[in-house]
């Protein structure tokens, strides 16, 4: 084989090469994208969950709270009471606005 021929046959060759790697570089780059779309959409869904998650976490304190207040008043409503009180319905509140 002489040279020509050779590197006519290399030629022929690197174009439809070159076209597969391209497409393939598409491919890739507009599967890359979507996968960054998911991996936001599921983080953001995390962080959602998770401020629940701390908001509940809160509620509960203050719920423990809130009967050790009434049981050392006796039963009796209290400004601790009452700021208590108020303060688990406002979380309870955040928890259905992120849901």
């Amino acid at each position: 084989m002489d040279k020509n021929k050779m590197k006519r046959k290399i030629l022929r060759l690197w174009k439809s090469g070159k076209k597969d790697i391209n497409r393939i570089l598409e491919d890739t780059s507009l599967l890359i994208k979507d996968g960054e779309k998911h991996l936001k959409k599921v983080t953001k869904k995390t962080e959602r969950n998770i401020e629940k998650l701390v908001l509940s976490l809160k509620r509960k304190k203050l719920y423990y709270e809130l009967g050790e207040s009434i049981a050392k008043s006796g039963g009796k409503k209290s400004k601790k009471t009452s700021k208590l009180m108020s303060q688990i319905k406002n979380i309870g509140n955040s928890i259905k606005k992120i849901r």
